[in-house]
């Protein structure tokens, strides 16, 4: 298999692995015990992105994150696009979205996460890694263009 092929097979695994995750907890968790669906409830509190759904409005804050949560991900879409057509911005705008996407990590609040999505988003974190350092680095830096 070609560096390349690696490289698109790469973007693919660290883009479906999160998703399927998060599918694979959404259906799995009908199947959990009650203690552990109540849980999961928290997911999220004391984030940007949380809100009491007995609150009458709907908080700023709340507006404003996922504005940006939603810019932030048709900014990486773009990118990973782009990086599967080896074309030189995606590999600029990848970082800028990775570094985005790290800092608004400690506003997201409480982390529930089921063991078989966490292993998938660890794998595709270390996947995305390793695009970042072979967009980057010989032999197919000069792929980009």
């Amino acid at each position: 298999m070609s560096m390349k092929n690696i490289f698109r097979f790469l973007v693919v695994v660290s883009i479906l692995f999160p998703i399927i995750g998060m599918v694979w907890t959404e259906y799995s968790m009908a199947n959990q015990i009650e203690e552990v669906q109540e849980l999961q409830a928290w997911n999220g509190y004391g984030g940007m992105l949380w809100f009491h759904p007995d609150e009458t409005e709907i908080p700023m804050s709340f507006i404003v994150a996922v504005g940006t949560a939603l810019l932030l991900l048709l900014t990486c879409i773009v990118a990973i696009t782009g990086l599967l057509f080896f074309k030189k911005w995606a590999r600029t705008l990848m970082v800028i979205v990775t570094i985005v996407g790290f800092a608004f990590l400690p506003f997201i609040g409480v982390v529930i996460i089921m063991p078989i999505s966490a292993t998938l988003e660890s794998i595709s974190t270390v996947c995305f890694g390793a695009l970042i350092a072979m967009a980057y680095l010989e032999p197919l830096k000069n792929e980009f263009v």
